[in-house]
């Protein structure tokens, strides 16, 4: 199962994520870059999600699971009790939601989005916030009957801005245990307008690609099934990287590559060994309960 919501909301993330919000304060955290061609998985696709089967029971209790993506400065976090350096943090007590009361009024920390599904035991769901861009990403060799040299054939591809968070909880009575969690966000930060000419048989071949530049974030559950304790919260802090996608066919190229705007990537040639600056990280906040199916469509209790 997976439900698919607008991207607008993801706008904040954006500007906190780039400096230009109001949020944390303290030093900037340095993330990798990555260069290196597009690939199949996220963000150019979706998580995968179990087929729903034809006798599936739905009058049953489900779970709703409630993500809350909060961007924040690692120094802020800890004062709620996360420690960004581990995969996971359990937030027990009400001193932890006074505590993010405080942050989020003083503008420390703010929260992203915060998507809420409802599932089945068992079953793996998710639900996706993104918005899809379309674009010629690279090219790859035709076909061609000697004597004639093979050309290249432009390659479509798609890329998607926004979050994904798929989930797995096993339920017995009314205790709920994830077997699974794996929140997932991209913000495209540009586009690098590529030029370059093919030669051969005498024919002279203009190609044009794009190269999405964009940073990603991802986390999960340490292995094994995680206990869930009502009331509480779990906390996963994601991993940040900056890619910069490079086209294969610039392998395969015996001209020069001109990027068209170049001036609009400017800060990839000031960036140092320790990487990209974030000037703070983003955290899952993960709550459950049990729910009827009446419940499951209704609006979840305020944290």
């Amino acid at each position: 199962m997976r439900r698919l919501l607008s991207a607008a909301a993801l706008l904040p993330a954006v500007m906190l994520l780039a400096g230009c919000g109001a949020g944390p304060r303290g030093g900037a955290v340095f993330v990798p870059v990555v260069q290196g061609p597009a690939d199949s998985v996220w963000p150019f696709a979706l998580p995968p999600t179990d087929a729903e089967p034809k006798d599936a029971k739905k009058d049953g209790p489900q779970i709703q699971v409630v993500a809350r993506f909060v961007a924040g400065h690692p120094s802020d976090l800890k004062t709620l009790g996360i420690d960004c350096d581990k995969p996971l943090s359990v937030l027990a007590g009400p001193e932890h939601t006074k505590r993010l009361g405080e942050l989020l009024k003083s503008r420390r920390i703010q929260i992203v989005t915060a998507p809420r599904i409802t599932i089945l035991p068992g079953r793996l769901a998710s639900i996706a916030a993104a918005t899809t861009y379309h674009f010629v990403g690279d090219y790859q060799r035709k076909k061609a009957e000697p004597p004639r040299e093979p050309g290249f054939a432009p390659v479509p591809q798609d890329i998607l801005d926004g979050i994904a968070f798929a989930v797995r909880a096993e339920l017995e009575g009314e205790k709920i245990t994830f077997a699974a969690i794996a929140p997932r966000m991209a913000n495209a930060l540009g586009m690098r307008d590529c030029k370059s000419w093919f030669k051969a048989n005498k024919e002279v071949s203009l190609l044009l690609w794009q190269e999405p530049v964009f940073l990603t974030a991802e986390g999960g559950l340490p292995d094994g099934g995680v206990p869930y304790t009502p009331g509480t919260t779990l906390a996963i802090p994601l991993r940040h990287t900056l890619r910069d996608t490079r086209a294969k066919v610039r392998g395969h190229l015996d001209c020069p590559v001109e990027e068209l705007n170049a001036g609009s990537l400017k800060f990839l040639k000031r960036l140092d060994k320790r990487g990209y600056p974030l000037p703070g990280r983003l955290v899952v906040l993960v709550t459950a309960r049990v729910v009827t199916p009446k419940e499951g469509d209704a609006e979840p209790p305020k944290p």
